[in-house]
């Protein structure tokens, strides 16, 4: 079950028309991005907390 915003959506960011995207090319489409959102989402928690490591805390004013 694909809901209608996120096949619009889906649409715009490969800007293939709604009605080309079949069920295998929203789960193609849908596998890339989660890949690229885990790679993001490893990346800058590494980098978060490296910085955090390297940075001393900072004081409210």
């Amino acid at each position: 079950y694909y809901s209608q915003g996120g096949i619009d959506t889906l649409s715009e960011l490969t800007d293939i028309p709604v009605e080309k995207l079949d069920k295998q090319e929203i789960t193609r489409c849908n596998l890339v991005l989660q890949k690229h959102l885990d790679n993001l989402i490893k990346y800058y928690s590494e980098e978060g907390v490296e910085k955090l490591e390297k940075e001393p805390a900072k004081k409210k004013e």
